[in-house]
């Protein structure tokens, strides 16, 4: 075989070589692949694509949203234009603009975008989660937003974002109340590091002993930025907000403490419950005749209608209850019979209740007695009236209508 053919044979192998490398699409010259990337030419997912034909036609000739892989692919086997302009929009903004050549097997548009990264701390560097941020830009006389919240390690991240500059805000998320603004240039800087003023309240509360209260219910409020409840965790609660002036509320066994805290470093709050003085409510309860009434029943109401404390005398027919001063409503029972009494506590006092005294089995033989007494007598007045009416009938009777022997 000539040398020639030789050469021509290497030259189709490798033709075909070249081809069988390209997307199916380029190699038979009917499809256009675009491939958009970033500034750091890593691809971008949803990049949307317009082509159009070049001026001074300028018409639309396909669009549609780049893959995963940054690729957006287009028919081009019955357009008769040899090269095509590209358009790439992200986030609604026009970020490039590329010529497409015909035959060309893939046009690379880099764009300019770059993610930007917001680090948002406190003051004192611990890490403020739930912030949202707000961007906003221009471009071409419109105008675009985007949003985001802070993760738990107060990160931000704002992905594709066009090099442009923005105007950022930052707002309390709980109150939506704005915290802080300022403006950025994307091209100088993607990594923001932000500090707030925002600070930890730590609230405690004590006995007049000193020993660390638990189960204390804690409110902080501020008109700006909200209220917030919640309950000691290891003998301190604490929440961190915006500085400001705060009420600080602290509950605990029908007693609340309050204070006023103008917040504008770290502070702890400590409270301290002082026992209220207790007084000895001394009971007795007795029958209308002085003799006491074993095992009734007591209970005791406060000013709320509330039941303090309930339980059954004894045979001594007494009790005594601790209570704090305060107005109270004692309720004694024994069998069917009942009675209330007022009692303002300010003292140690006692409370004497009387009860009617129940009917005894003497009492009650007395009272069938009585009851059946009546009922005799009429009985044998109606008798003797009777017999009295039969012998004047009788009577009558003998000298109307004479006998024999009377004659």
């Amino acid at each position: 075989m000539p040398k020639c053919a030789y050469i021509i044979l290497a030259a189709v192998l490798l033709s075909s070589l070249v081809i069988s490398t390209l997307p199916y699409g380029a190699a038979q010259s009917q499809y256009m692949v675009v491939l958009v990337k970033d500034r750091n030419l890593n691809p971008i997912a949803g990049a949307e694509v317009a082509v159009f034909s070049p001026p001074p036609e300028e018409n639309w000739v396909a669009n549609g949203f780049t893959n995963t892989s940054g690729y957006f692919t287009f028919d081009i086997s019955e357009k008769i234009y040899a090269n095509y302009t590209v358009f790439v929009y992200v986030r609604n903004t026009l970020v490039a603009a590329e010529v497409a050549f015909l035959g060309q097997a893939i046009t690379v548009v880099e764009c300019g975008v770059r993610d930007l990264y917001i680090n948002i701390q406190s003051e004192y560097g611990y890490p403020l989660g739930d912030i949202t941020v707000h961007l906003n830009w221009s471009r071409e006389y419109q105008d675009y937003k985007a949003n985001a919240k802070s993760d738990g390690n107060g990160i931000v991240t704002f992905k594709n974002m066009p090099i442009t500059n923005y105007t950022i805000s930052l707002k309390w998320t709980p109150t939506n109340t704005l915290m802080y603004v300022f403006n950025h240039d994307l091209a100088v800087n993607d990594t923001l590091k932000i500090n707030l003023p925002v600070y930890t309240l730590s609230c405690r509360a004590f006995d007049d002993e000193g020993n660390m209260l638990d189960n204390v219910e804690f409110t902080v409020s501020n008109e700006q930025y909200g209220t917030y409840i919640g309950y000691p965790s290891e003998g301190e609660y604490w929440v961190r907000v915006p500085s400001g002036r705060y009420r600080v509320i602290a509950k605990y066994n029908n007693m609340a403490l309050e204070r006023e805290v103008d917040l504008a470093s770290n502070v702890d709050v400590d409270f301290t419950f002082t026992k209220p003085k207790s007084y000895a409510l001394n009971i007795r309860v007795y029958y209308v005749d002085n003799s006491t009434v074993s095992y009734a029943f007591i209970e005791v109401y406060d000013s709320s209608n509330n039941l303090v404390d309930a339980l059954q005398l004894g045979a001594d027919a007494k009790t005594s209850f601790k209570l704090p001063k305060g107005s109270y409503r004692v309720v004694a029972k024994a069998g069917s019979n009942m009675e209330t009494k007022e009692v303002a506590l300010e003292e140690d006092t006692t409370l004497k209740i009387t009860l009617p005294k129940p009917p005894t089995s003497t009492t009650q033989q007395q009272q069938q007695q009585a009851s059946i007494l009546p009922l005799v007598i009429i009985v044998i007045t109606i008798t003797i009236t009777i017999l009295l009416v039969l012998f004047m009938l009788r009577r009558v009777r003998s000298r109307s209508f004479p006998t024999e022997e009377n004659i």
